[in-house]
Formats: C-alpha cells, structure tokens, sequence
C-alpha cells in the first residue's frame, strides 16, 4: 500500500510560469485518470508527478471562453483531458485555488508547537491536495487521526492518491456531516470571497465563505481546541462582519493573529494578496476568556486613493509589529488595508509566533 506523500525542502512545490503549472496539473491529472483506470494506488514516483497539481488560481486563462493565441494550445487540451462535470468544478475553483507554501505551511507547525500543540484529531476543511498534511512534521502526524475535505473532485481524488492513510472526503464541507466537539485542531488556508454557503445549520448568521469555515470549525473543535486559518483580511477587518467577530469572541479566544503581505504566496499561487493567519482556542471549562480586544476596526492614519482613512482590526493597532510588511492601500481592492513586503516574512513569522503565550 502506498504511504503519505512527504514534502520536504528539496521538493520543489508550485515553481515555473503560469504555462509550466498547466502543463503539470495536467500531467498530474492524466496520470490520476491512469491510475484510477487501473484501480490501483499512486506508487512513490507516481505521487511526485501528482504534488506537482497545484490548481487553476492562477492559470484562469485556460478556462477563457476565447483564449490567447499562445494559451489556445492548453486550453483545448484541458476541456479535452477533462470530463464535463469535472470542468465546471474546476472552473469554479478558480477563485479559491491559491495553495500555501512550503515554508508558510512549516512556520504555522513550528507555532504551533509553541503553543502546545503536538498531536490529536485534525481537520483540514478545504485541503487541495493536501500540502499542509504533506509538510506535517512526523511525529505529530504518528500522533493525529487527520480528516481533510475538498470540494473540487480532481482535486479531493489526488489528495486521496498522496495521503492514502488519511481520512479524505471530496464534498463542499457543508455536506461533510462532521462531530461537534471533537477535533484538536482545525487548520487550513480557507477560501475567500464575497459569497456564500448554503447550510442550514448556519444561514442565519449570512456569512460569507471563509467567516463560514470558521464558524462551523469553531463547532467542530473541541473546548480547548484550536483553529488555526488563513483567511480574508476581511475576517478581522470588515466593518460589516463585525457580529461575527463578537459571535466567535462569546466562543473563543483569540491566541493570536499576524497579517502576512500579498507577497507571502506570490510564488506558489500567482498571485499578492494580503491575508491573515488567526489562531483561535474554544473556550471551556478550562479556558476561560482572556478579554483580548479584536472586535472594533479602528484608523491607521494612512489615506487611500479619495482621500478616505484605512482602518484595520484594533488587535492591530496595538501590535502593530504583527502586521509583517508596509501598511498601504489595497492594489487589488482599492479602500482596503494591505501589506507590502518588509523583510523576511518567514522570519517575522518566527518571531511573531514566539510571542504568542505558550503551551496553551
């Protein structure tokens, strides 16, 4: 039987141009259809062609309905190599298809060895194909009952093919009938955008895609347990989302928070988007409130374009050194607070982890 996929620093995961990770995903997904024909499982070498699948984030002109001359080529090939019900669901990835790095997923490990973590039931909800279970160190991993889930069906299928020893759903995470009170850790980089999930269980909290991964991890984890995400600066920052910060305060506290700048994923998924990494504990009976302050969004004295002042999270405005760039006006959302690049993100992560309190 095949084992887990490890990624390592020799691994080189997501390189080369927006035409060199197309003609690799394909050849991963040529080779998942090979091997599911075959009934079979991904040997070691198999597994190494597979990794190097890292979604269509990035690479969108493929599904251009008119594409570029010099796209036109990959295009065809992707509507050829693909079933009709997988093109849509590959389509529809497109915005959310952004996988962390290596050396980002490896600081979020090593912080939360800090923080006590070192092992236990995990749920990875919107998993890709599973770079954050192929870095996992492997003691915690000998240690964890890992659970992942992912919504896109080539996607999810070459997860299973990497981490045959893991329990591994391919289904939006809304249809994942999935314990309250269970998992030790809830940890992922969940999708983000304006729009929405239908679940019944939450639709009267209206919340958008990545405030909704949060809120149903919160349930899923157990009192004492710990979610752990990069998400939308929007979680911490959206004057209109600010009932669900009060909602997840009344069932959580927050460990931490650090902003990386839009050039923490530039490599890996194409793209500069400002984010944040939050760390949240559920509260029980043996943690109790820590009365932190992330409700409120205040002003940071910068302007944007029209003259309006950007704010950000007050958790911000007092640890102003955990925002780990150059606070400036969003390129890609004009009004919003962004990060420019400062330094040595990775290890400002570092630095910033070993700050937070330990062994929660």
């Amino acid at each position: 039987m095949s084992r887990n996929f490890r990624i390592t620093q020799d691994f080189v995961l997501a390189s080369g141009s927006a035409k060199t990770k197309a003609r690799n995903n394909l050849a991963a997904i040529a080779l998942l259809k090979q091997i599911e024909a075959e009934d079979r499982t991904a040997s070691s070498d198999e597994q190494m062609v597979l990794a190097q699948y890292v979604g269509w984030g990035g690479i969108s002109q493929v599904f251009n309905p008119t594409p570029d001359r010099d796209w036109q080529a990959l295009a065809s090939q992707v509507k050829e190599t693909l079933e009709p019900a997988e093109y849509n669901s590959a389509l529809e990835s497109v915005l959310n298809a952004y996988y962390t790095s290596y050396e980002v997923i490896r600081e979020i490990y090593q912080g939360l060895d800090h923080l006590g973590f070192n092992g236990g039931r995990i749920l990875e909800p919107s998993m890709g194909v599973g770079n954050y279970l192929g870095v996992m160190p492997p003691d915690m991993e000998r240690r964890s009952e890992v659970t992942g889930i992912e919504l896109d069906s080539i996607t999810g299928r070459i997860a299973k093919q990497l981490y045959p020893e893991h329990e591994i759903y391919v289904q939006g995470f809304e249809k994942s009938p999935l314990p309250k009170d269970y998992f030790d850790l809830a940890l992922s980089n969940v999708p983000f955008g304006d729009y929405k999930i239908g679940d019944p269980e939450y639709n009267d909290l209206n919340l958008k895609v990545h405030d909704y991964f949060f809120a149903k991890s919160l349930d899923r984890v157990r009192p004492g347990g710990l979610v752990c995400f990069i998400t939308s600066t929007g979680t911490m920052q959206s004057k209109s989302g600010k009932g669900f910060r009060v909602w997840m305060a009344e069932r959580a506290n927050l460990v931490g928070a650090m902003r990386l700048p839009g050039d923490a994923f530039k490599s890996n998924a194409g793209t500069e988007v400002t984010t944040d990494l939050i760390i949240l504990q559920k509260l029980g009976p043996t943690v109790q409130p820590s009365n932190e302050q992330w409700i409120d969004v205040v002003g940071v004295g910068i302007k944007d374009a029209e003259g309006n002042e950007l704010t950000t999270n007050e958790y911000y405005a007092r640890h102003s050194e955990r925002m780990l760039g150059i606070p400036c006006d969003d390129k890609l959302y004009p009004g919003r607070l962004a990060l420019q690049g400062e330094g040595n993100t990775i290890e400002r992560m570092r630095d910033t982890f070993a700050a937070f309190p330990s062994q929660v």
